[in-house]
């Protein structure tokens, strides 16, 4: 009896260790994936930083920058999830618009005619530059030139901000009336420049542009702004913007999360890129009448029939 309980034990010790090797050897396979997916991230961004931002990646080296989820952030380096990227650079939801917006192509656009019939004004109101914002933009000022044309345009772009530049060198391109016009020079922290000019078919002539702006006009709208001072007739009213001028752009993960940082800035008159550019440098853009979002509102009330 005893001689046949030895085996049985010797047996069921070695069942018990054999579970416990496997469930250690499974845990232990886990942990490792979890640090290989880590480490994968780390090694994506930090070829993408090195590519792209030199001095941001040296700068992550030193611990003197962090990788953090506030993609407001000016010289931030950012990890988003597909829901923030989505939210980012695609069209504004139509479930946000109010009874006083015009839906056009799921953008949202305030438009205002005039209250005098001899008036050549129109107002427009951008609340984001996404993707698809030049198709409605154009869409919108096709709208406005049916009441017997114009030629001053009132581009409010108060509390605007997010949005892509490539929509907003679109919507340049029809504001800036002269062909060959350098409205921005990017440039970029891996040393190359491009020059942005003006393509001169303008499909909506204007003699004036008069721009709302306030302490929340920020990013591609300031940019907007910057490129169509360069070859129009263009006054400011409002008060002074943010005065973020970087280059950002996404690069997506293996995670399918998307990185999110800057990979140059905006200039006008530079002739060479700065690799010691100060990435958390701020330049807003001062107008020409100082004016509360109070005083603009009701100077856009008497002069157009809107809701604001």
């Amino acid at each position: 009896m005893l001689k046949n309980s030895i085996p049985l034990g010797v047996s069921l010790l070695f069942v018990i260790l054999f579970q416990l090797f496997n469930n250690s050897t499974i845990e232990s396979k886990q942990s490792g994936n979890k640090i290989t997916n880590e480490a994968l991230q780390t090694i994506e961004v930090k070829g993408f930083l090195g590519e792209f931002n030199p001095f941001l990646s040296q700068e992550l080296l030193r611990d003197k920058v962090s990788i953090n989820s506030d993609s407001s952030m000016i010289g931030s380096i950012s990890i988003m999830n597909a829901d923030q990227y989505r939210k980012w650079i695609g069209k504004i939801n139509i479930t946000n618009a109010t009874n006083k917006d015009t839906i056009i192509d799921s953008s949202i656009l305030t438009f205002g005619t005039p209250n005098s019939t001899i008036s050549k004004a129109r107002y427009i109101k951008l609340k984001a530059i996404r993707n698809g914002a030049y198709q409605s933009f154009m869409k919108g000022m096709e709208r406005l030139a049916g009441f017997s044309g114009y030629d001053t345009l009132y581009l409010d772009l108060r509390n605007c901000s997010s949005g892509l530049d490539q929509e907003v060198t679109k919507i340049a391109n029809q504001l800036v009336y002269d062909a060959d016009v350098m409205m921005m020079k990017e440039m970029f922290f891996n040393g190359t420049i491009n020059k942005i000019n003006s393509r001169g078919k303008v499909f909506f002539p204007l003699k004036k542009i008069i721009i709302l702006v306030n302490e929340q006009t920020s990013g591609v709208s300031e940019l907007l702004i910057r490129m169509i001072q360069k070859g129009s007739q263009v006054e400011i009213l409002g008060k002074p913007t943010v005065g973020a001028q970087l280059i950002m752009r996404f690069f997506p993960l293996s995670n399918g999360k998307y990185l999110f940082f800057p990979i140059g800035y905006y200039c006008n008159d530079c002739e060479k890129v700065d690799q010691k550019y100060d990435q958390k440098k701020l330049n807003p853009i001062l107008p020409n009448i100082n004016l509360s979002d109070i005083k603009m509102d009701s100077l856009l009330k008497q002069k157009f029939d809107i809701s604001l």
